[in-house]
């Protein structure tokens, strides 16, 4: 099935046409480190092997003329993940440890391979990721005057700033290794109402009378848009307190997990001898 009848059978009410597009389309990786996002220069990371690093899959839509004003994005489809090196896994997502990978609210299909095929974790490769947003909503209600306001209309995602589509964790292995990400970026010119009534207002001096409706809208969306991108991962041996430099502090912060029992540096589930080695020998020598 070819992407724009596949989202339109995903979305009974999305509205799907190849349109012209005004816009652009940008994506990046980016590291996501607490609830900050870590832009990655030349999408290139050095990075102490056996650590833990959450990698994002973003993107927004750039209008260049007002006829494109409300242009948004609906998602990523057909997507892939190829990698040749790290213990990869999709991240599960609070609260709940499922959707994992995807991002809500780019969470709208629901076919057995929307995180991504095959859906064991470790993976290696992964294929036919469906992160996508559905049907959108919004609520219309009364004013001060006992009347309904004006017709609501949805905020696009990703109109100017960028948006998360799709999270995984990787852990560092001690050879350089690359993250393809790949597929097709969707975005949508504007809304239109699909169902949308106004709400019925009382007296303007009981606004606990009101009855509000919620709208519901599907999307016109412009052609897929191809995309590819690569993330790579080196190592950065004698690193320790992720700050991606080497120097001295790591040797103290290093010794510190070492005596508190954390610091399985040759990843065997232990803390011994054979780490206190393998990190000196790694801190002395680097990646060789």
């Amino acid at each position: 099935m070819n992407p724009i009848a596949r989202l339109s059978a995903l979305c009974s009410v999305a509205l799907v046409a190849s349109l012209s597009q005004a816009h652009t389309i940008e994506y990046r990786i980016v590291e996501r480190i607490g609830n900050t996002d870590h832009v990655l220069p030349s999408n290139t990371i050095r990075v102490r092997p056996g650590s833990a690093h959450r990698f994002r899959v973003q993107c927004r839509v750039i209008p260049s003329g007002p006829s494109d004003v409300r242009a948004g994005i609906l998602g990523w489809n057909t997507g892939t993940i190829v990698t040749t090196g790290g213990i990869n896994t999709r991240t599960g997502q609070s609260p709940n440890p499922s959707p994992r990978g995807r991002i809500p609210p780019f969470t709208f299909a629901q076919g057995p391979g929307s995180e991504g095929f095959p859906a064991i974790d470790p993976f290696t490769s992964l294929d036919l990721i469906d992160a996508v947003v559905g049907i959108r909503t919004a609520e219309w209600v009364c004013g001060g005057d006992g009347l309904p306001t004006s017709q609501p209309e949805p905020a696009p995602y990703g109109r100017g700033d960028f948006v998360s589509t799709y999270e995984f964790t990787s852990v560092a292995t001690p050879a350089t290794y690359t993250i393809t990400i790949a597929g097709q970026m969707i975005a949508g010119s504007h809304y239109l109402p699909v169902n949308c009534s106004p709400p019925d207002c009382g007296d303007p001096g009981t606004p606990d009378d009101d009855v509000t409706t919620n709208c519901i809208f599907g999307v016109i969306a412009t052609t897929p848009e191809p995309f590819s991108m690569q993330l790579t991962i080196e190592p950065l041996c004698g690193e320790w307190n992720n700050d991606y430099v080497v120097n001295s502090q790591d040797i103290f912060d290093f010794f510190q997990s070492f005596f508190s029992g954390d610091a399985d540096v040759d990843g065997d589930g232990l803390t011994n001898s054979n780490d206190y080695f393998a990190y000196i020998i790694g801190f002395v020598r680097g990646c060789r």
